[in-house]
């Protein structure tokens, strides 16, 4: 069952040395804190800190009270403003709460821009972190728009600073994979990969990590599942050493892998990683968070290949009620959740219930993406078997057609496996085994390339 990509660079703060995320400091949480006569400047660094080990909810309560400290604070110190902002649009972002998110991060590059220096190195990362939100939600055109502006800044400082520069690499080849731009992704990828191995002892083991993570997924992407599972296991091995088994980024990347286990057949490891990552993301995240939700739908794949449909259709229905609370309706990880569904409803032969949801999830992804989008591949392709199962032929050679069409705007006419089939095929009411034909190429071509999208979707 697939997924919309949904990636997201794990790099959490590319302009300063990161700090091991194990480490325990004294009077950590934020209620002891709170007691001890604190300037805003240490309440960030708190923030920061807390954030790094997971703990999000106690962050934000610091860097409220970083804020309460700062705002009023005369006269006006920009650059701490900026960064009490940015700490909390990074922690807003990591609870799932974009829109808040958002606002902060806006708001710490207006400060800059308004009371510094526009081409600072400060902005550079504000930048960077809102075009990383843009793309987590999908807008990618503005995103680009900021990860090329912070590179640019980047690379015009008197003294480059490679973390940062390769953290907006990554953005940048992620934003070009999930428009299936794969081999200039490719070309973003490996330069941040150059620019980390370069730095040698100062470079960052999970920054290494988060890269080979994205390299993971772009090997993914293109159906190279021996590659993919050879990094994703790198990746684990690093951040378990680095971070302890019960970090949110070891728990993403045990997601990550299970979808590749998956894909290869792998059920049994699927199932194990995917349950073990789940419990993890519940712990740190919470019961209704857009991440999880991710982890609940490719769970309920695990199920629905087992042949357990009722499980299936419970885990699937837990995930379609995160994303329409925390997305809204209109969102293309809801319209594919309501495909995995229809999958669902199909095997169990509830059959009206199966059209609705793939005609509702195509009506979402042709207004979010348009009419030819490979994501469409697999609404249409389940609406089509259902037409076909229940013998309505008329609706089942509308949706062939344009399913035909949508293969070769994606594959070329000459696919070996698109060569053969008639331009225009005959009337299923007349020859119904026809189509039925076209629709097992069509899963024989698309199986692995539809598989794909699972592992963007789970995110770093």
């Amino acid at each position: 069952m697939e997924d919309l990509p949904r990636g997201e660079v794990d790099l959490t703060n590319p302009w300063n040395k990161s700090r091991n995320s194990n480490e325990d400091e004294s009077g950590s949480s934020s209620k002891a804190l709170f007691a001890l006569p604190f300037s805003g400047e240490l309440y960030i660094y708190y923030a920061h800190l807390l954030r790094s080990q997971g703990k999000l909810q106690d962050a934000k309560a610091l860097g409220a009270r970083a804020w309460e400290l700062l705002r009023d604070r005369k006269p006006i110190q920009p650059l701490l403003l900026s960064r009490c902002l940015c700490e909390l649009g990074r922690i807003c972002k990591g609870l799932g709460e974009v829109r808040e998110a958002e606002e902060y991060l806006a708001q710490a590059k207006f400060v800059l821009e308004t009371w510094n220096n526009a081409e600072s190195p400060e902005l550079a990362v504000i930048l960077f972190e809102l075009a990383s939100l843009l793309r987590s939600i999908n807008r990618s055109g503005e995103a680009e728009k900021h990860y090329r502006r912070s590179l640019h800044i980047a690379e015009m400082a008197p003294e480059p600073p490679p973390r940062l520069i390769s953290s907006v690499l990554n953005g940048l080849g992620l934003l070009l994979m999930n428009r299936e731009v794969f081999d200039e992704a490719e070309v973003f990828l490996g330069k941040a990969l150059s620019i980390q191995k370069t730095a040698g002892s100062s470079s960052n083991p999970l920054d290494i990590a988060a890269t080979l993570s994205n390299i993971a997924r772009l090997e993914y992407c293109r159906g190279n599942l021996a590659q993919a599972e050879q990094f994703y296991r790198e990746v684990l091995k690093t951040r378990e050493t680095e971070l302890g088994p019960n970090h949110l980024q070891v728990s993403q990347t045990q997601a990550c892998l299970a979808a590749v286990c998956y894909a290869a057949g792998n059920l049994a490891d699927a199932e194990t990683l995917f349950e073990t990552s789940l419990q993890t993301q519940q712990n740190i995240l919470g019961g209704d968070h857009p991440d999880l939700a991710i982890v609940l739908d490719n769970l309920a794949g695990v199920h629905f290949t087992n042949g357990n449909l009722k499980r299936a259709e419970e885990l699937n229905q837990k995930a379609l009620e995160i994303l329409e609370k925390q997305k809204g309706p209109n969102n293309p990880d809801v319209a594919i959740s309501l495909s995995n569904l229809g999958k669902i409803y199909t095997a169990q032969g509830q059959y009206t219930e199966a059209i609705s949801v793939l005609t509702l999830s195509i009506e979402i992804l042709e207004t979010v993406f348009h009419p030819m989008h490979g994501e469409l591949l697999g609404p249409l392709t389940s609406l089509f078997g259902v037409y076909q199962t229940i013998g309505n032929y008329a609706a089942a050679e509308r949706t062939g057609r344009r399913l035909l069409e949508l293969n070769r705007r994606l594959f070329g006419s000459d696919h070996p496996l698109l060569r053969d089939i008639a331009p225009d095929p005959p009337s299923p009411l007349d020859e119904p085994s026809s189509l039925a034909e076209e629709f097992d190429l069509s899963l024989d071509l698309h199986q692995d390339w539809l598989g794909a999208r699972k592992v963007q979707a789970l995110g770093d």
